[in-house]
């Protein structure tokens, strides 16, 4: 893990070359990878030769982009309220890929509510808490058991083993 914010690049650029890069022989994790920003960066990535592990909580979404995506993508069904689940999801892609070089958490909810409902009184906690189990833990999980298997690789020359976006 690591930082290249410490070269200077202008603004921009590095966007446009990580859209342009070549990136065969690497492995990514996507969480909410069977739909939305999570299909469009795993679309990308295969189109740069890398391999992607889709994990997500909807099948038949995550089964048809398997199929769109070709050989270099398996779906894992996820829950990312479930450690365990992460784990093994994780776990499902590096044996298939052989390793794992980078975590993108796109998994996410929203909800546009106002802070007190009709009658005036407070909204009651379950729906804040299943957000922040998917929104809060579902990042943290997806980070750490994703960190761990990266720490595994050898650092390149700038010391990094691999990358963690939280989207």
């Amino acid at each position: 893990f690591g930082s290249s914010r410490s070269r200077f690049q202008l603004p921009g650029t590095r966007l446009l070359g990580a859209m342009a890069a070549d990136r065969t022989g690497r492995t990514y994790f996507i969480t909410g990878g069977a739909s939305g920003l999570g299909l469009a960066t795993a679309r990308l990535l295969v189109s740069q030769g890398a391999s992607v592990a889709l994990g997500d909580k909807n099948a038949e979404d995550g089964k048809r982009a398997e199929q769109e995506l070709g050989p270099r993508c398996l779906f894992v069904e996820l829950d990312v309220t479930d450690k365990a689940s992460v784990r093994a999801a994780i776990r499902a892609a590096v044996d298939r890929f052989k390793t794992l070089n980078g975590v993108i958490n796109c998994a996410g909810i929203g909800s546009a509510f106002t802070t007190i409902d009709k009658k005036l009184e407070p909204h009651n906690d379950r729906f804040f808490d299943f957000v922040c189990k998917i929104n809060l833990y579902g990042t943290f999980y997806g980070s750490s058991e994703g960190a761990a298997e990266m720490a595994k690789l050898p650092a390149d020359a700038e010391g990094n083993r691999g990358g963690i976006i939280n989207v």
